[in-house]
């Protein structure tokens, strides 16, 4: 995975990755709410699963897509 490691201002990352950082965020708080309840890992698994995806993707779902047909990625477009 390239990660250069500088940190980014809100207002310079695409409007893509905004959202996909608050679709993750959003998963997040959906395990967190259901830490609780009696099978919190019914909830939980498949958000990690999705997560570590993304992570050995950098940032795809699947590693059969490419960025010149899916151009999402966690790394930012713009300087």
């Amino acid at each position: 995975m390239d990660v250069d490691g500088d940190w980014k201002e809100d207002s310079h990352i695409s409007d893509i990755l905004r959202t996909k950082i608050l679709s993750l965020k959003l998963c997040r708080h959906r395990c967190i709410a259901q830490a609780k309840s009696e099978s919190p890992m019914d909830v939980a698994s498949p958000v990690f699963k999705m997560l570590t995806t993304l992570l050995q993707h950098d940032g795809l779902l699947s590693d059969k897509i490419t960025t010149r047909y899916f151009p999402i990625s966690f790394h930012s477009d713009t300087g």
